[in-house]
This record gives structure tokens, C-alpha cells and sequence, in this order.
């Protein structure tokens, strides 16, 4: 698997060597899956050998959500300096990779659907310092709140308890450290049982797919659970939920803080942008929480923030089309 990266250049992979560290001599575990186009994992090859690393692809993990990785994978993994999950879907809730981030003390990152534009430019290519910077800032803000409602332009209005606030900064330099690549974003997670009203998602959704210029996709939740779907492509998401009842679940709250992140892509690099909102169903574990099975991301624009329906301290600029 080789190409030639002298033109184009890809900024985007060569930001992985300096986010995630990666340094001549050391072993670069990339974790793919038959799904996910080969270009974007050669460049990716190719950028890491040049540096004086020394990447191993492998394209073996499952295409379909597995509660835990084969046990086969363990053995490369601990032997590995950096892996990267670069699959058609997450893998970031498996105990292989806390496991590989707090037990064995590796950078650990992921970028699930990577294609060939999110190695030129965008979200990977941001200044993370000024990332973390913006992150900091709203985290402290909703740290000072006990309660926040969301809206869009397109009808959203959820509201919940905050139990628990954090923020990627996108600086995994150090062992034992990591997150999603692109990162960029500020998390809240609802004390259970109280998140309701509904959320309107017109931009993307794992396992649904892109919303632009179709009906956006309508989710009433009460007590923090899904209690209705409706619009497009709802079977997607209603299929999903027959599969595994856990997706009913409301697991997180989150607002995008990278300003370099482009919209119209993936759904990982949509809910990074500045002036996008997500919330996550399902899995939890990411945030201490005891709920398993999948975790799918929803996106929608121009979310405006209340805390304790007195303080508005989100109204992001509009967003331009998506790609």
C-alpha cells in the first residue's frame, strides 16, 4: 500500500505526527476496517514512513458495532507505540482501548470514516493550543450552571440537568493520553432521567446519514430516553434502536469548539465545527457512566444555550454550506 504525497501535500496527516507525537523509530498501529476508503490509509502509511516511523496497517477489525475488539488485537496493540483507529465506525468504547490509554499508557486516537479531504484540511489542521483554549472557556461556563436548555433554528429544545462537564483539547503528546481526531468539543453529561423535549438534527447523524436540503431528522426525548422519531430517514434510526435499546439512552450533550473543522464531511468532524451542537445516544462508559452497546452522534446548526434559564452564553455565528 504506497503513494506519493509530494503533491498534494496532506497537512492533515502530517498534523497526526505532531498531535499524537509520533517520533522516528517508534510503531504506529493504524486499526481499519474492510469499510473504510484505502486512499486516506496509505497517505497515512506513506506519511508515517517518511517521518522515520514505523506504521502497521491493519484492515481486519469488524465492519459491523462489536462490544469488544477480538482478543487477537490485545497483543498488537500493547506492542504498538501509537494506534490509531481509523475504522468505518467507532471503536472508542471498548476496554481494549481504555485498556491501551490508562493501563499501557499508549496515545490512543480515533478517526472513525477518514477520507482523503480530512487529511488535506480542516479540523485536523487546527492550532489545538487556541482548541483547548475555547474549550476551557465554555466548560468553566456551564461549570457555574446546574441546568441548561439548547435551541436551533430548526426547532430543537432540550433541557437537562448537568451532572458532569469536559472538554477535548486535542493535545495527546503525552503517554497515556488521547481522544477523537478531529477534537474540538465541550461535553455535558445529563444527570439521568432528565433530559427532555426534542432535538432537531439538519446536518448528520451516525447510522442515518447527511441532512442537507432533505427534512432534518426529529427526536422527542422524556425522562432522558427516545420516545419518537420522525422525518428523514427515521427507519434507519428506528432499526437501530430494535437492534440494541440502549441507543434510547441520552448519553451526552456536546458543542463544537474548532474552528478549522469543515461541515458536510463526516459526522466526526460535523460535530467538532464551531456553531454545531450534538447529543450522543447510547454508550456512556466515555463518561463514567453504565450504559453499553453503540454510541451514534446526531449534529445540528446554530444550537443558543440558556443555563438555569437566565444566562444565555451560546449563539455561534451561522454556519456556511456544508461541503
Amino acid at each position: 500500500m504506497s503513494v506519493s504525497c509530494a503533491r498534494p501535500r496532506y497537512p492533515g496527516a502530517e498534523a497526526l505526527l505532531c498531535i499524537l507525537n509520533i517520533r522516528p523509530g517508534e510503531t504506529v498501529l493504524v486499526l481499519s476496517d474492510g469499510e473504510t476508503p484505502q486512499k486516506p490509509l496509505a497517505i497515512l502509511e506513506n506519511i508515517i514512513a517518511l517521518h522515520g516511523a514505523h506504521p502497521s496497517i491493519d484492515l481486519s477489525l469488524p465492519s459491523t458495532f462489536q462490544e469488544e475488539l477480538p482478543p487477537r488485537f490485545e497483543p498488537l496493540i500493547r506492542e504498538a507505540d501509537v494506534i490509531l483507529f481509523a475504522a468505518s465506525h467507532s471503536f472508542y468504547h471498548t476496554q481494549a482501548r481504555k485498556k491501551a490509554k490508562h493501563q499501557w499508557h499508549k496515545r490512543v486516537a480515533e478517526c472513525y470514516g477518514i477520507t482523503e479531504a480530512t487529511l488535506v484540511d480542516g479540523g485536523l489542521t487546527a492550532d489545538y493550543r487556541e482548541v483547548a483554549r475555547r474549550g476551557r472557556s465554555l466548560a468553566a461556563a456551564f461549570c457555574t450552571a446546574r441546568a441548561i436548555r439548547v435551541t436551533s433554528r430548526e426547532g430543537t429544545d432540550l433541557s437537562c440537568r448537568i451532572k458532569k462537564v469536559g472538554y477535548e483539547t486535542g493535545l495527546y503528546r503525552r503517554p497515556g493520553t488521547g481522544g477523537n481526531l478531529p477534537a474540538g468539543e465541550v461535553f455535558i453529561v445529563p444527570e439521568p432521567g432528565t433530559a427532555h423535549g426534542h432535538v432537531v438534527f439538519d446536518l448528520s447523524m451516525d447510522s442515518v446519514g447527511r441532512f442537507q436540503d432533505r427534512s432534518p431528522l426529529r427526536i422527542v426525548i422524556d425522562k432522558g430516553r427516545i420516545t419518537g422519531v420522525f422525518g428523514h430517514n427515521a427507519s434507519l434510526l428506528e432499526d437501530a434502536i430494535a437492534r440494541n435499546e440502549t441507543i434510547r439512552h441520552v448519553a451526552e450533550l456536546a458543542f463544537g469548539t474548532n474552528t478549522w473543522a469543515k461541515t458536510g464531511r463526516t459526522v466526526l468532524e460535523d460535530e467538532k465545527s464551531c456553531g454545531t451542537a450534538h447529543v450522543g445516544f447510547g454508550n456512556d462508559t466515555y463518561f463514567g457512566g453504565n450504559t453499553g452497546g453503540p454510541h451514534l452522534d446526531g449534529v445540528f446548526l446554530e444550537p443558543t444555550a440558556l443555563l438555569d434559564d437566565t444566562e444565555e452564553i451560546l449563539s455561534p455565528p451561522r454556519q456556511p454550506p456544508p461541503l
